[in-house]
């Protein structure tokens, strides 16, 4: 749940940040770019909701409830469709108040799978300290693999030294390791400079 929470606010962050190359490198004219701003600003204002109501639905669908799930889901489309001619034209909000019946559309299925989520019958059910980040505990089983993987290519040599006294080992990375270190940073700024060139190019 946390690390959806994250990945979401992630989303929404470089998507408002770029969000108008995006738009144009998806095709937005001059003429539609200003509607696809407006709506998509919302859209991204809710990406929380949606990345939070989606992940809970397919939970509540595995763990036993798939009719719960789609009621829920169904819930969320019969309410943006009655909210959208309410917010278009109602209010008249035009194609803001189309993104906004979505989101609000979707806070209330989010609200329903909080519910299921906190009540003691479910299945799955929330408990105190999930939404604490705990560090990664890289222990040595998880770490010697790698490293004896890396051994193995010749990107790692070994070598053991007394520290403290006690006879340690130390790894150091062969010549062969810094070529292929090397390599994977020129791979990452031709990407980065792809990525780089893909949005400028759509911004032009």
């Amino acid at each position: 749940v946390l690390l959806n929470f994250l990945v979401a606010a992630l989303f929404t962050a470089v998507g408002l940040l770029l969000l108008d190359p995006i738009l144009c490198f998806f095709g937005a004219s001059d003429a539609t770019i200003g509607y696809a701003r407006d709506f998509m600003q919302i859209i991204l204002g809710g990406t929380i909701v949606t990345h939070m109501y989606l992940s809970l639905n397919e939970v509540i669908r595995a763990s036993g409830y798939p009719r719960r799930a789609m009621t829920i889901m169904l819930t969320a489309v019969v309410l943006n469709c009655l909210l959208n001619p309410l917010f278009i034209f109602g209010f008249g909000w035009g194609i803001r108040g189309s993104a906004a019946a979505t989101v609000l559309a979707q806070v209330a299925a989010l609200s329903v799978s909080l519910i299921h989520f906190s009540s003691r019958g479910s299945f799955i059910r929330f408990e105190r300290g999930i939404f604490r980040l705990q560090a990664i505990d890289l222990s040595e089983s998880t770490l010697y693999p790698v490293l004896r993987r890396l051994q193995k290519d010749g990107c790692l040599e070994v070598y053991d030294m007394e520290f403290g006294g006690r006879n340690r080992r130390y790894y150091r990375i062969t010549e062969r390791g810094s070529a292929q270190l090397s390599l994977y940073e020129a791979e990452w700024i031709r990407y980065s400079e792809k990525i780089t060139a893909l949005f400028e190019g759509g911004q032009n």
